[in-house]
């Protein structure tokens, strides 16, 4: 058996089916969604930014976190995450980018 990334994300879901049942739908991996949020940080030029404040680092967090809501409160979540932020990282151009982020 090769452990090509394919290969292995196959066998991950194949057990998320065997565990949960077959009426769970897996829609994609966490960790790509993190990698690609993280991609996007890197084009927006705030890497630094990410890596010296933790207010930043929560922010892409929850943001990531959005993946874990019902489909029905994804804007609910996006509203909150946009309106419940308080620091500089919050500006006009980075908040209009969650939606880039999180369909990337």
């Amino acid at each position: 058996m090769s452990l090509w990334p394919g290969c292995v994300m196959q066998a991950v879901w194949q057990a998320i089916t065997a565990v949960f049942g077959s009426d769970v739908s897996v829609q994609g991996c966490f960790f790509h969604l993190m990698q690609n949020t993280w991609r996007k940080v890197q084009e927006l030029g705030l890497a630094e930014t990410y890596r010296n404040d933790e207010d930043v680092k929560q922010f892409c967090g929850m943001v990531d976190a959005l993946a874990f809501l019902p489909p029905d409160d994804v804007p609910a979540g996006v509203y909150t995450v946009n309106h419940g932020c308080n620091n500089v990282f919050c500006t006009k151009k980075t908040t209009n980018n969650i939606a880039v982020v999180k369909s990337e």
